[in-house]
């Protein structure tokens, strides 16, 4: 199901099983397209071509920009096919961003599972920096909690972050936080909210499976340099660690202003970022 209310992906089945959490609520960001920024700024603020930025606090308990300025807005739909659906909608240059962009976003549905593309255009007069990401919860079938889900992606490092902002404080290898997920491992109590380093030399996927070997997988290209993982632990209750948020990023958390990875869009580029969901049988 894609709903015109962020432009996002808020339900897909296989065969009446869920491979995403179907969306629930607004606040927690189901199947969001995170622009033009994903992730977190440090108290919203940025400076950019020798101006200072100030993006709005929507994450106030942590005094954070989270997740961009598109998720919560209402994109047109621009066209309906048998199996696709393409929308579309602007950002106008602001005191929370300084650049004119047009982000249309494509899902079309094939055999190999939900294909998912998103090509951000800069229509304006000002250059802009650009981190892009998406944000599902995949589900393993089968597996009743993420402390049942086993985990595989092609990372080497994590970034670690403060307890109270979720901020980023050091990069380290996946050694240092028995994290080893670039190899098939279950979850089990572990908590995470950590963007990970993507690993150029292993396959550009993720898996989510059961023990039965039911599962979900994420394909995606090149422009992804991170993956932040999220067991959805939501403060306890009963529909935490359910599923887990998994986010190919271009860039990290808070890039706008560690510059790491960062992308600088100037007028007439454009930044095409593409992603698979599918079904893994046992």
């Amino acid at each position: 199901m894609i709903s015109n209310f962020g432009g996002a992906l808020h339900g897909l089945t296989f065969e009446g099983e869920n491979l995403i959490e179907p969306h629930s609520s607004p606040n927690l960001y189901f199947g969001a397209i995170l622009a033009p920024w994903a992730n977190r700024i440090d108290k919203g603020r940025f400076y950019f071509a020798g101006q200072s930025f100030q993006a709005p606090i929507n994450e106030v308990a942590r005094s954070n920009a989270l997740h961009g300025l598109v998720a919560h807005k209402t994109w047109s739909v621009i066209s309906v096919g048998h199996n696709s659906i393409i929308l579309a909608t602007e950002i106008l240059p602001s005191n929370a961003y300084p650049a004119k962009l047009r982000i249309k976003v494509e899902y079309l549905v094939t055999e190999q599972g939900l294909d998912w593309r998103i090509l951000v255009d800069n229509i304006g007069e000002s250059s802009g920096p650009l981190s892009l990401s998406i944000h599902p919860y995949l589900i393993a079938p089968g597996a009743e909690s993420v402390n049942d889900f086993f985990l595989s992606m092609p990372v080497s490092e994590v970034m670690l972050v403060d307890s109270r902002h979720l901020l980023p404080t050091e990069i380290v290898s996946l050694d240092a936080m028995d994290w080893q997920f670039n190899k098939k491992r279950q979850i089990k109590d572990r908590k995470i909210d950590n963007a990970f380093r993507i690993d150029k030399n292993l396959p550009r996927r993720v898996e989510v499976t059961s023990e039965s070997g039911w599962g979900t997988f994420m394909e995606f290209d090149e422009n992804a340099n991170w993956i932040q993982i999220h067991t959805a632990d939501r403060d306890g209750g009963a529909f935490a660690r359910k599923s887990l948020a998994v986010e190919p990023m271009t860039a990290p958390p808070d890039a706008f202003n560690s510059k790491i990875d960062l992308v600088y869009l100037a007028p007439l580029e454009k930044l095409e970022m593409s992603w698979r969901i599918g079904v893994i049988l046992p």
